[in-house]
């Protein structure tokens, strides 16, 4: 009996680090990917449960995925949420991406909205993405930069996330932040100017909310 646990921990073992491996050959280095003219144009809201075809994501539209294995685009403003699967994403300024599950590989810019709840991710920072469109398909993305999207789109971001000392918040304008726990008391009040550090090593383990007083704007984040 312990042989057999034993041989299905090894095997898990090896299908992980296969994953990484192969994400890491896919993406190291790569802040300027050429969009391949394969690539699905996502528009309005889509569900993609499995396969190997790219993903590019148009601004305002959303992506859902649970399995396959993706490379996936996202403009500003777009969002994907993923529950699985072993998928390379790049997260440009002002797009969102809800991780719930799966082994991904995220690139992202710095103010790139990352809630990453649950799955096993690994970060690449980019000072900026600059999707190559020469191959991209016809009839895709209308290509908008985060300075063309709504306020209240692009207000904040944090990083990383799940957290366990030092919480980065970056923001496009100077506001008023607060951070909740579950029972909605106020652990934090600060103003903000473009980027701040939070220590938050004293915080208990568990889920906070980070406010934008200004906008209302909230996001969930988890301290390890």
């Amino acid at each position: 009996m312990n042989t057999n646990r034993l041989m299905k921990k090894n095997v898990f073992t090896s299908l992980l680090l296969f994953a990484v491996c192969i994400l890491s050959l896919k993406t190291y280095g790569q802040c300027n990917p050429i969009i391949p003219p394969s690539t699905a144009v996502v528009s309005n809201t889509q569900l993609v449960n499995g396969g190997f075809t790219p993903q590019w994501v148009c601004s305002g539209d959303s992506l859902t995925t649970n399995g396959g294995s993706f490379t996936v685009y996202l403009e500003p403003g777009a969002v994907m949420t993923t529950g699985g699967g072993i998928d390379s994403i790049y997260v440009k300024a002002g797009a969102t991406l809800n991780m719930n599950g799966g082994i991904h590989q995220i690139l992202y810019e710095p103010m790139a909205i990352l809630h990453i709840l649950g799955g096993i991710p690994s970060y690449d920072t980019c000072a900026s993405i600059h999707y190559d469109y020469s191959q991209a398909p016809s009839g895709g993305c209308l290509v908008t930069s985060i300075s063309s999207l709504p306020l209240s789109d692009v207000t904040f971001s944090v990083a990383p996330n799940p957290v366990i000392n030092q919480l980065t918040i970056e923001t496009t304008k100077p506001t008023t932040i607060e951070i909740t726990n579950v029972l909605g008391e106020i652990m934090v009040e600060q103003k903000i100017d473009k980027k701040e550090i939070l220590n938050i090593f004293n915080f208990k383990t568990g889920m906070y909310f980070l406010k934008d007083r200004e906008t209302g704007k909230t996001i969930k984040f988890m301290k390890e």
